[in-house]
């Protein structure tokens, strides 16, 4: 598995397959690029790798580490739930590191996923999609 430098991040508006794309590392379909991700989220390598649980090395040099994967496709997950609401990428990035959510004691996005709560946080999402405020 080859390191990539991430390029320049395009701005993916209401377009989540294209985000979807640019994250890929290399030709491999089901591996996400930590630094492409990294990139796009506003997230420096040694705090990636600690929100994923991961040692800073794995971040480079062994990008396909269950763990750290689990934790970028997660979060690329709810981005997606998001951006089905809100319409645009850029917007969900904001929030899912930004917004704090008053039904999970004001943690972010962001936290949730690290505290493995993902699914609980696609749910809100979803509920807030059919109008639920909580």
């Amino acid at each position: 598995m080859r390191n990539e430098m991430p390029e320049n991040v395009p701005a993916f508006g209401s377009n989540i397959n294209a985000l979807l794309q640019f994250l890929k590392l290399g030709d491999e379909p089901t591996i996400i690029s930590p630094q492409k991700f990294s990139a796009v989220f506003g997230l420096d390598l040694l705090t990636l790798a600690r929100l994923a649980d991961v040692q800073p090395f794995a971040v480079m040099q062994t990008p396909a580490t269950a763990n750290l994967q689990l934790f970028l496709h997660n979060s690329v997950r709810l981005i997606c739930a998001s951006t089905d609401i809100s319409g645009n990428v850029e917007t969900s990035l904001f929030w899912f590191r930004n917004h704090h959510i008053s039904c999970f004691d004001g943690q972010t996005p962001l936290r949730l996923v690290t505290a493995g709560r993902v699914d609980d946080v696609i749910r809100y999402v979803h509920s807030l999609e059919l109008g639920w405020l909580g």
